[in-house]
């Protein structure tokens, strides 16, 4: 029951999204890069919304890029914040796939007012690009 609690608001968030992402993908087996700012001021539901997007992204990678490295951007500017997760492998149709993981995503940026893309070239792999405006703390 608390794996279940804990999936649907997840407390580790409080050590920040780096840390957490770190920690995921290395749990589930994902060798990820990243490059984000020390600072990312955004309010706890924008941050439970990143979660989830990314969490769902290195959790496609796992499962369906047949590779197991990844790469993570998150960067914040006067009009908002973006997240690019980027995996080398084996790419393809994914943007016209109806999945539930990716129907979610979707939903999440949707909430926050954001854009969701992917794109995903056969052999070149898949970047998944999350642009929401800034949800800053006590906002």
């Amino acid at each position: 029951m608390r794996s279940l609690i804990w999936q649907l608001r997840p407390d580790h968030l409080e050590q920040g999204l780096i840390t957490s992402f770190h920690e995921y993908a290395q749990k589930i087996g994902v060798d990820l890069s990243m490059e984000a700012p020390d600072d990312l001021e955004i309010n706890q539901s924008c941050k439970e919304a990143l979660w989830r997007i990314g969490q769902e992204a290195l959790n496609n990678i796992q499962k369906h890029a047949g590779t197991s490295k990844a790469a993570m951007v998150m960067q914040s500017d006067a009009g908002g914040f973006t997240m690019k997760v980027r995996d080398q492998g084996s790419g393809g149709a994914v943007e016209k796939q109806q999945s539930l993981g990716i129907t979610s995503m979707k939903e999440r940026v949707e909430e926050l007012e954001g854009s969701f893309h992917i794109n995903s070239e056969k052999g070149k792999g898949t970047t998944i690009i999350v642009r929401v405006p800034i949800h800053r703390k006590g906002r």
